[in-house]
């Protein structure tokens, strides 16, 4: 068996391709369904709030979490159960733009 951090982190160096899409040239899982650890992702009411009103913003509907992250917590309760508390963490959240929506659409050349 592999250290904690082989169960919780899958690599897929031959990710599923979707025609006219960018290439995907990777794609990682760090956590999830298939993690057997007790793990848990905490967001406060506050910060769904601030994200769905940052998304509802951008003609996309979504928002864009920049340098985006996770701090995992390992707690230990008296009786010795082990959890661990994930928080998202990001330099700043956006409203997605595209370039044909945006500004951007000015710099691009078509045909």
């Amino acid at each position: 068996m592999g250290s904690p951090a082989d169960r919780i982190t899958r690599i897929e160096g031959r990710p599923l391709q979707r025609p006219g899409r960018d290439r995907v040239v990777r794609e990682s899982v760090l956590g999830g369904p298939e993690a057997a650890v007790d793990a848990r992702l905490i967001l406060s009411r506050a910060d769904l709030a601030t994200l769905t009103a940052i998304a509802e913003s951008s003609i996309t509907g979504r928002v864009v979490l920049n340098r985006p992250g996770v701090r995992v917590r390992l707690f230990e309760s008296p009786a010795g159960h082990r959890y661990e508390v994930w928080s998202l963490v990001a330099s700043e959240a956006v409203p997605e733009q595209t370039a044909i929506l945006s500004g951007e659409a000015t710099r691009l050349r078509l045909g």
